[in-house]
């Protein structure tokens, strides 16, 4: 894995920030906030979901599950 874990954590709380703030992003809006690539994005979405950050997915937008259902 290239840069640290600590850089990675920071990034997967910025998108998770970014998702709380606008509701619905597409990977592109993620992309473009976090300087990165459409692949990294991929790979941040699926470390979301490892860590237990809920997502779900509705045609190109992604939002977290406790936009749909209220936080837990």
């Amino acid at each position: 894995m290239f840069g640290s874990k600590k850089a990675k954590q920071d990034s997967l709380d910025k998108a998770v920030d970014m998702m709380r703030r606008k509701g619905e992003v597409t990977k592109t809006e993620v992309a473009s906030e976090l300087g990165c690539s459409l692949d990294a994005v991929d790979d941040y979405l699926d470390s979301l979901d490892k860590r237990g950050d809920l997502l779900c997915q509705k045609g190109r937008k992604i939002s977290l599950l406790e936009h749909w259902f209220g936080k837990e």
